[in-house]
């Protein structure tokens, strides 16, 4: 059988005969250019039902009084630790991609983990909708859709961690700020160090 091609960095041309690929990739591989156009109604769509609902629980009169109620030190606080955290989601997806052995330039790396969470987080079901940006994002970069799949369970497995520690961090630190929970705060300690414990 012919070599397959090899991109310039080593990793497998795009572009290889599909004759070398097995049936279900060849049939994958004819489905992909049309996933887009089947993902993306379906993102609008969740996007507008969360930011309808979302907006239904918001007064414009209710948000400009609590924004002019805030001192100005506050909100140039919230927003720099806003940019900090989206910021340190960048690291999920660097992470991801050296996991597979793929080095993409910076920005494009910031702008699609930037939409990504910011879809994934408000539309809900973020392995399908942030997943399906990333897909975008990294596909015409040469990035294949087995490598894709392993960056999508590494980044959803990482930020799943990564909640787990701050809630273990939470419940140990303060657990008495869960009173809704009725559960003694002794307990709340103990299950946050077992969280902690067991990552």
């Amino acid at each position: 059988a012919a070599p397959a091609h090899a991109s310039q960095d080593g990793h497998a041309d795009p572009g290889a005969d599909a004759a070398a690929l097995s049936p279900w990739r060849r049939r994958l591989a004819a489905a992909l250019p049309f996933l887009p156009l089947l993902v993306a109604p379906l993102i609008l769509a969740l996007c507008w039902t969360a930011v309808s609902r979302l907006a239904g629980e918001v007064r414009y009169a209710e948000l400009q009084a609590a924004l002019l109620a805030t001192p100005w030190t506050t909100l140039a606080a919230a927003l720099l630790l806003t940019a900090l955290s989206f910021a340190a989601l960048v690291v999920y997806d660097l992470g991801a991609l050296a996991c597979v052995d793929r080095k993409l330039p910076l920005p494009v790396v910031a702008l699609a983990s930037f939409c990504a969470y910011a879809v994934g987080n408000t539309a809900g079901f973020g392995p399908l909708t942030a997943g399906a940006i990333r897909y975008r994002f990294y596909t015409p970069h040469g990035v294949e859709p087995e490598d894709l799949a392993r960056i999508i369970a590494f980044v959803t497995a990482a930020f799943g961690f990564g909640l787990a520690c701050v809630g273990g961090i939470g419940l140990l630190v303060a657990p008495e700020q869960l009173v809704a929970l009725s559960l003694p705060p002794e307990l709340l300690r103990l299950a946050g160090a077992a969280i902690l414990l067991a990552l």
